[in-house]
């Protein structure tokens, strides 16, 4: 799991920053985690053919799955592109023409927003210097605690209320997940299950 989330979000962040393509991650399912997802399950199938013993089980696959999906909401568009980027901007795009260091800055508590001490927001953007020493990470360390706490919390209200929730839609409404089934799909194990199938599909290559 720690191997395919680690290659998910590197090429998440590459194809994004470094290659201005377009943004594998933004939909339901990111494509990020798809491909390599997909990868593991093929490759889990031919081990499974090769000997048993050495291939993952479904629920270990749906344990990937899990956790690969969680991952993928936090960098670029889901938690850390846009938290860091704005905590960092609002030193960097002040100007004298919007006022930011007159009306804002003043009021920014120091646990909320990095300070911009010794141009550090502005390394931030446009790299560090040669000669310039490198910036304390102590600016970013109280609040980007006080971020993840926030973040947490929030998580943790979520799932509280998917909890309360899961009986009446799962049981009662019998509700069906079609993108859930995907990631179902390709945990399949099975040699003639519906993961051999669709790999034999043209349609789907």
């Amino acid at each position: 799991a720690l191997v395919i989330i680690a290659c998910s979000i590197w090429w998440d962040e590459w194809m994004t920053y470094y290659m201005a393509a377009s943004n594998i991650s933004r939909s339901h399912f990111p494509l990020a985690f798809f491909f390599p997802f997909m990868t593991l399950a093929v490759l889990n199938l031919a081990l499974k053919h090769i000997h048993e013993s050495w291939s993952l089980t479904k629920p270990e696959l749906l344990v990937v799955l899990g956790m690969g999906l969680i991952a993928a909401v936090v960098p670029y568009d889901g938690i850390t592109g846009h938290l860091i980027g704005v905590l960092a901007g609002v030193y960097y795009f002040s100007t004298p023409e919007n006022g930011w260091e007159f009306y804002l800055h003043e009021h920014i508590p120091n646990w909320i927003a990095p300070l911009n001490s010794g141009g550090a927001m502005s390394w931030f953007y446009e790299g560090m210097p040669a000669e310039g020493e490198f910036p304390t990470l102590s600016i970013w360390i109280v609040p980007l605690f006080w971020w993840t706490c926030l973040i947490m919390a929030m998580a943790f209200a979520v799932f509280c209320v998917i909890v309360m929730m899961r009986k009446q839609w799962s049981e009662n409404e019998r509700l069906t997940y079609p993108l859930v089934q995907v990631g179902e799909i390709m945990t399949e194990t099975e040699p003639g299950g519906q993961l051999a199938q669709i790999l034999r599909s043209p349609l789907f290559w």
